[in-house]
């Protein structure tokens, strides 16, 4: 990569990678799961609860923070073969594809991340701020899926994880 595809394939606020990079890859990942199909991929989205409720409490500055070190633990809390992304420029969802990973390994790495932003503590400007997180869980399905179907699902997921009471927790879709 040049200077300028990095730049052009990074988020600017977070550091991860950004949705363009998450196209590119991801049909790059599905074309490589078409041509061997011993191999297994998921994809886990992530979605603060409630953060535009956060945002207009706290304003954008500290919600930015916030963005910033969640971006952070997810990138730290990975796999060698984990690759992670902000799913949109100004969301608050965040993606991680799972190479190598089932449905059933996905759904726990999912549960230990959405467990490890619930444990931490955000410090800006000196006051702690506390957030949860819900997550949209699914696996690749040899032959039958492309970029929109396979995100498509994560995102009806994720949708069932929103409406459970309390949100904050994670949900499989196959």
């Amino acid at each position: 990569y040049n200077v300028l595809a990095i730049d052009n394939y990074s988020d600017e606020l977070t550091g991860l990678k950004n949705h363009k990079a998450l196209k590119k890859i991801l049909e790059e990942e599905i074309i490589e799961l078409e041509n061997q199909p011993s191999l297994i991929a998921s994809i886990i989205l992530i979605d603060i609860d409630d953060f535009k409720q956060f945002n207009t409490n706290y304003g954008y500055n500290v919600a930015d923070t916030v963005l910033q070190k969640v971006g952070l633990l997810l990138a730290n809390d990975r796999r060698a073969t984990d690759e992670t992304f902000r799913f949109y420029h100004r969301g608050d969802e965040f993606l991680i594809l799972a190479k190598d990973t089932s449905a059933t390994n996905a759904l726990k790495a999912a549960e230990r991340k959405r467990k490890l932003i619930e444990d931490a503590s955000f410090m800006v400007d000196g006051s702690a701020h506390k957030i949860t997180v819900s997550c949209g869980v699914t696996e690749y399905k040899y032959r039958l899926d492309n970029y929109v179907s396979l995100t498509d699902r994560a995102i009806d997921a994720l949708a069932r994880a929103k409406k459970i009471n309390g949100k904050n927790c994670s949900k499989l879709l196959v």
